[in-house]
């Protein structure tokens, strides 16, 4: 583990288990056990592809694959603007499907702005 930043301020067990309390409680949400945390590896070596596509400036990825994508959902931890952030959590549980609901609708009411290919990252040219 790298050391920590002098500015690092860690929690006090207190906090620690008021977090985890939170985290059971919240239905959208899990604490991953020691045996998920073994099994987790980088990016770029579960999916090279992806990672090498981004860093060469950005996904391409069909809208044929977007659309079948729904359903498939992915766990991911997101930074946002404090009033959107409540402007979606004050609309009480399910703020996060509503909140998905959302960008999607952007994608697709928007297509102009999606990024077209005839295939996905893996098999389009214009991801490389």
């Amino acid at each position: 583990m790298p050391p920590l930043r002098p500015e690092h301020i860690s929690l006090t067990d207190e906090e620690d288990a008021q977090i985890l309390t939170a985290i059971e409680a919240d239905p959208d949400t899990w604490s991953p056990t020691d045996e998920e945390w073994a099994q987790m590896r980088p990016a770029a070596e579960v999916h090279p592809e992806i990672v090498a596509a981004y860093n060469n400036g950005g996904i391409r990825i069909s809208t044929e694959t977007l659309a079948n994508m729904r359903g498939a959902k992915e766990q991911v931890t997101l930074s946002l603007d404090e009033g959107l952030l409540l402007y979606f959590t004050q609309s009480g549980d399910g703020w996060e499907r509503r909140l998905n609901d959302t960008l999607r609708d952007v994608i697709f009411d928007e297509p102009e702005k999606l990024i077209r290919c005839e295939g996905d990252i893996v098999s389009c040219d214009c991801s490389q």
